[in-house]
């Protein structure tokens, strides 16, 4: 992980980007010798944006590839499914379970799947057996699968753990939060 050190030698480097990006706008001839300054100001900022976001900038990028190559996908899927589910009264507690999925599944990187503390009773766990029975098994097993694949390579490892997350989730949603 990236770590970026907001100390006041590195605020002073800010400025002084930040300087040297103001005084490139004015004379064409000092632009051309300061787009290295301009490129850095820019990734400062980002980073410092970031940083005010609380999001890590190797979490970002997994996100960025995720969505990419399959995220946005699978997160649209869990949507439509959401909204069909929510279109019944006795559908909506699984359509906001399946939104919550949807969310996890659009940006996994940097968010954790926690047990709710006390708030997991009678109904939540109800709901959790039905869910079982009625389709949260297949989706888990889905998910799984995919972690192993993605698992097999070096490189898709951090996708595959993403995928385990995705899975226990998908087994008992109810009862668990994200963050």
């Amino acid at each position: 992980m990236l770590i970026v050190d907001f100390s006041k030698k590195n605020w002073i480097y800010f400025a002084r980007l930040l300087y040297l990006c103001v005084e490139t706008r004015r004379d064409t001839a000092l632009a051309e010798k300061n787009i290295k300054a301009s490129f850095m100001f820019s990734l400062v900022c980002c980073i410092f944006v970031l940083k005010l976001i609380n999001i890590s900038i190797m979490s970002l990028i997994g996100n960025i590839i995720w969505v990419v190559f399959g995220g946005l996908v699978m997160a649209a899927a869990y949507f439509i499914l959401a909204i069909a589910y929510c279109v019944t009264i006795i559908g909506i507690p699984v359509g906001v379970q399946l939104f919550k999925m949807a969310g996890l599944s659009l940006f996994p990187f940097g968010r954790v799947v926690r047990d709710r503390n006390g708030e997991m009773g009678c109904w939540s766990m109800f709901l959790n057996i039905l869910w079982i029975v009625f389709g949260g098994i297949q989706m888990a097993l889905t998910h799984a699968v995919m972690g192993l694949i993605f698992c097999v390579t070096i490189v898709g490892i951090p996708f595959g753990k993403q995928h385990f997350k995705l899975a226990l989730l998908a087994l008992m949603p109810f009862g668990k939060e994200i963050r």
